[in-house]
């Protein structure tokens, strides 16, 4: 479990006790809860003249196997922004979104994954430092894909 050390409110120290029957930080002097929030990521599939586009990733984890374009959302950012955003940042095409595939979170795993269905609209491939290489991929033939998820995520993406 993450920690976190100092009160938001009055930086005073923070300690983790008991509340409705999970651990949660409490600041010692005025009582506040503090909470750990998920991080969230979203992603995009489409293909490219009917070939699933996929990145070879540069950073762990998985550093070597192959993803679909998906990234981090920031702060005050949108999801479906964030989601154009990373494709054009991992693979240098512009995209627009088709719709929601779907929402995705594990037990016990701070990430909730958003994943959306597109097409292309412009852009070229262009290299980038977290993308080892860009490659197309009959829907039958994809590589060993990074993460257990992703291959459910791709099959109710080609369901759809």
């Amino acid at each position: 479990m993450s920690t976190i050390k100092y009160c938001s409110s009055c930086a005073t120290e923070m300690i983790l006790k008991p509340f409705e029957n999970i651990n949660r930080f409490f600041c010692i002097n005025c009582d506040r809860m503090e909470f750990i929030d998920p991080k969230v990521v979203t992603g995009v599939l489409f293909t490219i003249k009917s070939k699933v586009l996929l990145i070879q990733r540069n950073l762990e984890p998985q550093r070597g196997k192959w993803t679909f374009p998906a990234g981090f959302v920031d702060r005050g950012e949108k999801v479906e922004d964030a989601a154009i955003r990373e494709v054009f940042e991992e693979t240098g095409y512009i995209v627009e979104l088709d719709k929601l595939i779907g929402v995705y979170s594990q037990k016990n795993d701070p990430i909730i994954l958003i994943v959306y269905g597109g097409h292309v609209v412009g852009g070229e491939i262009t290299d980038n430092s977290e993308v080892q290489s860009i490659q197309t991929f009959p829907i039958d033939k994809l590589p060993v894909l990074a993460f257990e998820r992703d291959q459910k995520i791709i099959d109710e993406w080609m369901e759809q």
